[in-house]
């Protein structure tokens, strides 16, 4: 049996929907709300499999009531049933199981009850846990698992992706609704705004729960913000820095070490999604990056490590192109390496990259080592 909960602040409009509902065998009503408040206070004991919720009620709306079922009991499917307009009824679709447009037309039920005899088989199905969860930042967002990095998470839009990626990035701070409005939807009406945030909420918590991420978004400040917690997931930013700040001096006990490290950093945080408020946590970490990589360079031509050095600097200039200390750093590897051919053609390509992209002639640090070397060969 499927279990269900309605709730309508219309009487009969419950009436009518109960009755429709009982037609199906298979679905069984637990109760029928008039109070949203109410329904919420005992949805955790009767734990339905799914929740007819009606929109337009005064108070707490269906929006923000579904925000909270959420919290309440993710597992339960939820049908929207509205006379909103198209706008509305479009939003909706792209997160909740179904929704039903007042009146309800019979056929059109039967569709919903179709789609919930489908949700409830597949919940029904027995699954594995997956393995751990890691959460990668460096070059795209992923969610996936630490052994086999399988994707977990299918964002169904790019606002949700962005959504989950902005309280990801607070993750230990409270995001206002106001602020997230203004991030995603800035030029819209305020209440079609509000009513984008609580479906693109409701969605993303439903794309982590089907995934069995255990990651929570949180309402918190009596619903007027969200937090993400993240219930022991590892992010691999955060880790990798932690490792960074561990690693200490480089030497013959730890460079090798200190090159794993420098291969985790997989692409610029967030780097292929472009979002702007990203951008000074992804130079920070960029430049924490590239800091390390330059001693790790300098330690290993030192010590003779010519083919690890050039593959560090490679990376180096394959991130920052105008690095200076990465071209001197390549140049004095080559000529390490006595690769005189290396050198000269290297050189000529930071030359000309500055012509090119700056439109300056070589100078400074790069110019007089290659003077002061060029000479010391004649």
């Amino acid at each position: 049996m499927i279990r269900a909960v309605l709730i309508d602040d219309e009487k009969l409009a419950l009436l009518q929907l109960e009755r429709s509902l009982k037609e199906w065998g298979d679905i069984e009503i637990e109760a029928t709300f008039t109070n949203p408040i109410q329904a919420l206070s005992e949805l955790r004991e009767l734990r339905p499999d799914v929740i007819f919720l009606d929109i337009d009620m005064p108070g707490l709306d269906g929006l923000q009531t579904a925000d909270r079922i959420q919290q309440t009991d993710a597992d339960a499917e939820i049908v929207f049933v509205t006379a909103y307009d198209r706008f509305a009824i479009e939003a909706f679709e792209l997160n909740a199981l179904d929704y039903l447009l007042k009146p309800l037309d019979r056929r059109r039920l039967a569709k919903t009850v179709d789609r919930l005899r489908e949700a409830c088989a597949e919940t029904g199905e027995e699954t594995p846990p997956p393995p751990g969860i890691a959460i990668r930042c460096f070059g795209s967002l992923r969610v996936d698992t630490q052994e086999a990095s399988e994707e977990r998470v299918r964002w169904r839009t790019s606002k949700g992706q962005e959504l989950f990626a902005y309280l990801l990035h607070y993750r230990k701070q409270q995001v206002s609704k106001e602020r997230l409005i203004e991030l995603l939807w800035p030029e819209s009406d305020p209440k079609k705004a509000s009513a984008h945030l609580y479906t693109t909420i409701y969605q993303v918590r439903r794309s982590l729960k089907q995934a069995q991420v255990p990651a929570e978004i949180r309402s918190v400040s009596r619903g007027d913000g969200y937090m993400l917690v993240l219930n022991g997931i590892e992010v691999d930013a955060e880790a990798w820095e932690s490792d960074i700040q561990r690693l200490g001096p480089i030497d013959e006990s730890n460079w090798a070490a200190a090159v794993q490290l420098l291969n985790r950093y997989e692409g610029d945080y967030l780097g292929t999604s472009g979002y702007l408020w990203a951008e000074n946590e992804r130079q920070r970490l960029l430049a924490l990056w590239l800091g390390k990589a330059l001693l790790v360079g300098a330690f290993l031509v030192h010590n003779r490590k010519l083919l690890q050095a050039a593959v560090v600097y490679r990376r180096v200039l394959e991130l920052q192109p105008f690095s200076e200390e990465g071209h001197l750093g390549m140049l004095r590897t080559y000529a390490s390496m006595g690769e005189r051919s290396l050198v000269i053609s290297h050189y000529r390509d930071w030359a000309d990259l500055m012509k090119e992209e700056l439109g300056i002639a070589p100078d400074g640090k790069i110019a007089r080592w290659y003077d002061a070397w060029i000479h010391s060969k004649v």
